[in-house]
């Protein structure tokens, strides 16, 4: 059997424990029209107003921001953690580009771009449940997905409706 599954790269640490037999490839999206894109996330780095106000603190927070936001950071990252990198330079190192599961992902980093999420785990759960409908209870994928379509746009509704 032959799945397409589009996932993050934070998935093959899940398959790596869960799976571990699996035998599957990673692969960058294909384009589409001359554009390519992929999904992105990211992590904000600040800080904190206690930090601010102590000058000793202050400096402290300045040194590992300028850490944790440098190439080398990212590198160990990686190979410490096994994710992908936040800065682009580390995302270029040719190991990693040449890394048959991590290669592809680092590869579309240039291109990533984040997704606005009311409530990620909701968005989630109606794709879950839309895909369980499916494959469990042989429900036709069109009007499941349209079905998810609809849960999501229902918790995006109720979040605009009072800003």
């Amino acid at each position: 059997e032959v799945c397409f599954h589009i996932d993050g790269s934070f998935r093959l640490g899940t398959i790596a424990s869960n799976a571990p037999d699996l035998n599957f490839g990673v692969a960058e999206l294909p384009e589409h029209n001359g554009i390519k894109s992929t999904f992105g996330s990211y992590w904000t780095h600040g800080i904190t107003s206690k930090a601010a106000a102590d000058p000793a603190r202050y400096a402290a927070a300045i040194k590992f921001l300028k850490f944790i936001t440098s190439p080398e950071a990212g590198t160990l990252w990686v190979n410490i953690v096994g994710e992908l990198p936040a800065q682009l330079e580390a995302a270029a190192d040719p190991t990693l580009l040449a890394d048959e599961k991590l290669g592809a992902f680092a590869a579309g980093l240039p291109y990533a771009q984040s997704t606005f999420f009311v409530d990620e785990s909701k968005d989630r759960q109606a794709i879950l449940d839309a895909y369980d409908a499916v494959i469990l209870t042989d429900a036709d994928p069109r009007e499941e997905l349209d079905f998810a379509v609809e849960t999501v746009q229902e918790v995006l509704d109720e979040f605009w409706s009072n800003r």
